[in-house]
C-alpha cells in the first residue's frame, strides 16, 4: 500500500517492504494504513528520494487526511506526516 498509493511506485517495492517488516516487528501496533503512512514518511524525508517525491507531497497528504476521515489511520501518523512534509517545504537557510 505504501509503495503504490503513497510513494507512487517511485521507491522500489522491496525496499518499502523491508522497512515495513522492520517497523511492524517493533513494539508499536499498526493498522495497515498506519504502517503504510509510517513507512512512506521515512522515504519522503530520505535524501535519495526527497527530490523525486516532492511533486506528490500535497496529493499524499490529502490521501492521509482522507484515510483519517474514514477512520483508517491514527491522527498521530497524519500529524507526523504533515510536519515532515511542511518541514521539507521550508527553504533551507
Amino acid at each position: 500500500m505504501a509503495a503504490k498509493e503513497i510513494l507512487m511506485g517511485i521507491v522500489d517495492r522491496q525496499e518499502v517492504r523491508k522497512l515495513a517488516e522492520i517497523q511492524n516487528s517493533g513494539p508499536i501496533p499498526y493498522s495497515t494504513h498506519d504502517l503504510a503512512l509510517s513507512v512512506a514518511t521515512s522515504f519522503f524525508d530520505h535524501p535519495d528520494y526527497v527530490n523525486s517525491l516532492k511533486d506528490f507531497r500535497a496529493l499524499v497528504l490529502l490521501q492521509a487526511i482522507m484515510w483519517f476521515q474514514e477512520g483508517l489511520v491514527a491522527p498521530v501518523w497524519v500529524e507526523n506526516f504533515e510536519k515532515i512534509l511542511t518541514k521539507l517545504e521550508q527553504p533551507e537557510s
